[in-house]
């Protein structure tokens, strides 16, 4: 497969998401919906991420998430039974409020970092330009061309320490945690996400795959609400 076909494909899915609100996942069971599948042996088709999992990394590819997003499941191999979307709807809302929470810990942990690590980067970045500047001004005062080389060389290699050692701190500060908090924004939206199973053809290899394209219509033939 070549990075042209998934982007692509991805285009097509954003384009159902940011027009309907719909994204569309084939699983082979509801349980597949928030359960990791263990690697299948070789020979068998995947797929090797939930179902959710799937959803939250096309909302995470949208500039503009929909305020209001439906979720369309199609099981391809088990059975619907009367209370499916009831209890897979639980297990959605349990599994995103999780993993909601456990991404923005992670985007405060990370800007925590940087507020702790950057008044001592700033220290040693004004220590750095220091060495930096009197290097430069001692280089401007000697003769000696060696000495001038030496003492310019070094000037170079304070004025760069000193951009290194802040550059972290404040990555960290203003830019590292904000793919966590917007991770933890999509499942924000999967939490209210409204949720459709219906049942769809059985592969025959016994497997499934996560559907790529947005040629689903937008009324279901058979969901399960």
């Amino acid at each position: 497969m070549r990075f042209s076909e998934v982007e692509d494909r991805l285009a097509a899915v954003t384009q159902q998401l940011e027009r309907d609100g719909v994204v569309e996942v084939d699983v082979p069971t509801v349980d597949r919906l928030v359960s990791q599948p263990s690697i299948e042996p070789p020979g068998r088709s995947g797929p090797y991420q939930s179902g959710v999992d799937y959803v939250c990394s096309v909302l995470e590819s949208v500039k503009r998430p929909p305020r209001e997003l439906t979720v369309r499941v199609v099981v391809t191999d088990g059975a619907l039974d009367p209370g499916a979307s009831a209890a897979a709807e639980t297990a959605l809302r349990d599994y995103c409020r999780f993993r909601l929470e456990d991404a923005y810990r992670s985007a405060a942990s990370i800007r925590q970092t940087g507020v702790r690590q950057l008044p001592r980067a700033l220290l040693f970045a004004v220590v750095a330009a220091a060495i930096a500047t009197a290097c430069a001004y001692l280089g401007e005062s000697v003769n000696g061309i060696a000495a001038k080389a030496l003492l310019y060389v070094i000037s170079g290699i304070g004025a760069i320490s000193s951009w290194v050692i802040t550059w972290h701190p404040i990555e960290e500060l203003l830019f590292a945690w904000r793919p966590q908090a917007h991770l933890a924004g999509s499942f924000e939206l999967l939490c209210r996400a409204r949720l459709q199973l219906e049942r769809g053809p059985t592969r025959p290899d016994g497997g499934s795959r996560l559907r790529a394209s947005a040629n689903a219509s937008p009324d279901p033939a058979s969901p399960v609400e």
